[in-house]
Parts: C-alpha cells; sequence; structure tokens
C-alpha cells in the first residue's frame, strides 16, 4: 500500500488505486484496539487522500471534487478534537524537557488539560470513531466514481504547478507574522510533501529531496502550531494553580520558541519556492515521460523479438500550448551543392 504511483499504470487508474488503498487504511486504522493510535493513523490517511484529490482537481467534475473533499474533511474534523488533546499533553512534556524552569507550571498545565473521567474519553473516542467510519464509507463509495477529464499525467503537472503556486502565495502572507497565514502555509507545504512522494517513480533522488525539504518545513511549522495551540489554552484556561508571574514567563518563552520555528521554517520554504510553479511542472512531467521511457527498455524482451526502444504511446507531456515553430527550409547536400555550383559557372563554348 506505498502512496506512489506507478510508471506503468494511467492517471485514472492511478488515482482510483491510491485512494482505495488509503481509505482501506484508514477504516483499518479506525479498528485499532489502541483508539488514539488508530485516530492517529487514520487523520493521516485522510491529509494523504485530500492531497491526491487536490492534484487530481483540474481533470475531475466539480461537484464531484467538491463533495468528496467535504467529506474527507468532516471526517478529519471529528477526529482533530481528541487530537488536540493529546498535542497539548505532548507539548507540555516537551517543552518541560526544554525548559526546566518553567516545570512546575507546565505540570499544572497538563493537570487541566486531562478530563477528570477516563470512562468519559473512552465514550467520546468511540462516538467520534464511530462518526468518522460513517464519513469514510461514503468516501470510499464516491471514490469509485471518480473518472479523470484527461487520462494522462498531464493533469497531475497542472496540480503540481498549482501546488507550487500555492505555497508562494501563503509564504507571501506569513510576512506580516499572521498565525492563520503560517497555518496555511503549514498545510500547503503538506500537499506538496505528499505530492512528491506520489510521483517520486518520475526521479526518486529528486522528488525525495523535495519531499524531505517540504516534511522539515511542514515538522517546524506543527510545532510551532502546538505552541499556538498552547498559547490559546494558557489564555483561555487562565490555570489558577499557577501565579501571575508564572503564567507571563510561560507565555513569552513558548512565544519566542514559535517564533524561532517560523523563521527557520520561511528560510526552507524560500529554497523549495525558488523555482517558478511552471517550470517545476514541466521538470516533473518530463522526468516521468523519461522514466517511463528508461523503463520500457529496460524490460526484458523474448530472444526472438528486437528490443522495444520508445513505446509509441509514451509522448512527451505538454502542459501548456507549446509554441509554434518555423518549418526550416530543406537544405541540399553538400556534394549536390557543388555540383550545382559548377554547372552555374561553367560558360559556353
Amino acid at each position: 500500500m506505498a502512496y506512489r504511483f506507478k510508471l506503468n499504470e494511467s492517471a485514472d487508474k492511478a488515482l482510483l488505486r491510491t485512494g482505495s488503498e488509503q481509505l482501506q487504511r484508514a477504516l483499518a486504522s479506525l479498528r485499532n484496539s489502541n483508539a488514539r493510535e488508530g485516530i492517529h493513523g487514520t487523520r493521516k490517511c485522510i491529509k494523504r487522500l485530500r492531497a491526491l484529490l487536490r492534484l487530481a482537481r483540474a481533470g475531475l467534475d466539480k461537484a464531484a471534487y467538491q463533495n468528496l473533499n467535504t467529506t474527507l474533511r468532516d471526517a478529519g474534523r471529528t477526529l482533530s478534537a481528541t487530537r488536540d488533546r493529546d498535542v497539548l499533553l505532548a507539548t507540555t512534556a516537551e517543552l518541560s524537557a526544554a525548559e526546566p524552569h518553567l516545570r512546575a507550571a507546565l505540570q499544572r498545565t497538563s493537570a487541566n488539560i486531562v478530563p477528570p473521567s477516563g470512562v468519559a474519553n473512552l465514550k467520546q473516542d468511540a462516538a467520534v470513531i464511530r462518526k468518522a467510519r460513517d464519513l469514510l464509507q461514503t468516501a470510499q463509495t464516491d471514490w469509485q466514481a471518480l473518472e479523470l477529464s484527461d487520462d494522462t499525467f498531464a493533469t497531475f503537472a497542472y496540480g503540481l504547478e498549482r501546488g507550487l503556486r500555492d505555497i508562494g502565495q501563503a509564504y507571501a502572507e506569513t510576512e506580516g507574522g499572521d498565525e492563520e497565514a503560517f497555518h496555511d502555509l503549514r498545510k500547503t507545504v503538506q500537499r506538496h510533501w505528499r505530492h512528491m512522494r506520489l510521483v517520486e517513480a518520475g526521479w526518486p533522488a529528486y522528488f525525495r529531496a523535495r519531499a524531505e525539504e517540504a516534511k522539515e518545513i511542514s515538522d517546524l511549522l506543527g510545532k510551532a502550531q502546538d505552541l499556538t495551540l498552547l498559547l490559546r489554552h494558557l489564555r483561555i484556561e487562565l490555570p489558577v494553580s499557577i501565579s501571575g508571574e508564572a503564567l507571563t514567563e510561560l507565555i513569552r518563552t513558548v512565544e519566542q520558541r514559535r517564533t524561532t520555528f517560523q523563521d527557520i521554517a520561511r528560510s526552507h520554504t524560500s529554497r523549495l519556492i525558488a523555482e517558478s510553479p511552471r517550470a517545476h511542472a514541466r521538470r516533473a512531467a518530463e522526468y516521468w515521460t523519461a522514466s517511463q521511457m528508461l523503463r520500457q527498455e529496460q524490460l526484458p524482451h523474448p530472444a526472438e523479438t528486437p528490443p522495444v526502444k520508445a513505446p509509441a504511446e509514451i509522448r512527451p507531456i505538454a502542459i501548456h500550448p507549446a509554441p509554434r515553430k518555423r518549418s526550416a527550409r530543406t537544405k541540399p547536400a553538400a556534394g549536390k551543392r557543388a555540383v550545382k555550383a559548377s554547372r552555374t559557372t561553367r560558360k559556353p563554348a
């Protein structure tokens, strides 16, 4: 169940196969005996599915895309409340290890995060799992009805171009330090990371490098986002067991760490978007076509059959209309030019 397209399958088949595998995996995760691990695994599958859907968006019916995207979004949101509680606990533990002088205040903060009843936790988990399962089963049915208007890699190439453009726009919005802008940047980078994994077969070294860079950015912004979640909790809950001075110092420390993560992430992002979206999409399409040809050349052939260098069905992918070329005038061979010249210079006797 690798989250990868195959060089020997059509775009339609790649979309249906990869999506079906992730939906099966998501539903299987919800059956995990450890509810927390199951919810986490399902949320990751949903993110992969939405990234895949976004990649193919240009070739899908608009209503089909919107309906399926909404179903997957709602399934993810159903599971997010439980996940947020776990993130808060993990963030306070990590911060406590990094800032020992704040350990006492963070321990009191953690005590406010944990619900008083373990039974209530189990009931809440069971309810969200049932709802998420129903939504994913609906998505499973709808996914099988998807059909691309253009069954070629060009559809995905356009999605790659649009995805990188989204990163550039989100990156520009973070100039002012708005938290929502950083949240949007993380979502666009995560999509790019998953898109690079999908088309990795085109040239593994290149696409893996971009995927690793995007994952690094996502991790940094994820840590910053977790700290934002903690800040909201501190400002809304206002733990009474923490003194005002300790709370002020805790908030200041959290804000500084968050800013550091965001600044590093922006530097990484500037490298990721150094190439223009259109150039990136063209490069990806050319790599994919060349890799298909290489795969055909390396396939074993029967002894009596001559090797096939390049099958006719594999042609370079044009994402945008190519410029018109002027037809070149055919020049005569060198020998013919010499004969013609000698005839024109000969004088009559």
